[in-house]
């Protein structure tokens, strides 16, 4: 059952009509951002896709990861499933760090070779929460809680504790 309801959330188009939330009842209507979409006729209160049914999808999301000439990676693919994590809020949070080290192989690529599941969740990940490395002198060399889709597993797991920490603490913030 789950599988249909991330299934109809990836797939829905025209057909669809917004939840409450996409339609501009949350303070971030208008920022183009929107929620997922609900089968038409379908209850409101469905609207909610699980969350573990969510971060099971991210290995099946297809897509392509590209670096531009020393510009930021850019993740082409539909950015829908990666959307559905907004509405799970500090939850989410928690359960996208936990996932950021998983090595088995998702099937969204960059530079042609699949990346890891922990990669898919961290792009999850960085678009529902950020956290202010920049400010904190510690990290005068960079934060090993951004990483790139190219990361090998080592990378992941400093990325996973850097992350820990910061949910600990309580020190990012909701996008």
């Amino acid at each position: 059952m789950a599988f249909i309801s991330v299934t109809v959330v990836l797939l829905c188009g025209l057909g669809c009509r917004e939840s409450p939330r996409a339609a501009g009842s949350s303070p971030s209507a208008g920022s183009g951002q929107s929620a997922p979409p609900t089968v038409s006729g379908a209850p409101q209160s469905q609207a909610l896709v699980p969350l573990q049914a969510l971060l099971g999808s991210l290995a099946r999301l297809p897509g392509d990861f590209t670096a531009w000439d020393q510009g930021p990676w850019e993740f082409t693919g539909d950015a829908q499933l990666l959307r559905a994590f907004d509405d799970h809020g500090d939850s989410a949070v928690v359960r996208l760090v936990e996932c950021l080290d998983r090595s088995e192989p998702a099937r969204a690529t960059a530079k042609g070779k699949s990346v890891p599941v922990g990669v898919m969740c961290y792009w999850a990940l960085r678009r529902l929460a950020y956290f202010e490395w920049h400010e904190d002198p510690a990290y005068a060399d960079g934060w090993p809680g951004e990483i790139e889709p190219t990361a090998s597993l080592e990378a992941l797991r400093a990325a996973k504790q850097a992350w820990a920490a910061v949910v600990r603490e309580k020190r990012y913030r909701l996008t």
